[in-house]
């Protein structure tokens, strides 16, 4: 799905996250050298806010590290679109 969806091969290096229908919930799916592994965040009163300037039709949204960090402290988010 990732692959499909980005072009870009789970393997990769990078981290794919995914929202649950609520936005309560992130998983993030990444290669750790010997297997995919899944990592899970649920909040707990809010919801993680939608990544802002996503561009109309973009396939995926890049972020760096700290804006990733952001992300996961349910902060709202501008990034890159693609």
């Amino acid at each position: 799905m990732a692959q499909q969806t980005t072009g870009y091969d789970a393997r990769s290096g990078a981290v794919f996250v995914f929202y649950s229908r609520r936005r309560d919930a992130v998983k993030l799916l990444f290669f750790d050298g010997s297997g995919m592994a899944i990592f899970y965040k649920r909040l707990d009163q809010h919801v993680f806010a939608a990544v802002e300037s996503v561009a109309e039709g973009a396939s995926y949204v890049e972020l760096d590290p700290a804006l990733l960090d952001v992300l996961l402290d349910g902060l709202p988010v501008a990034a890159r679109c693609h």
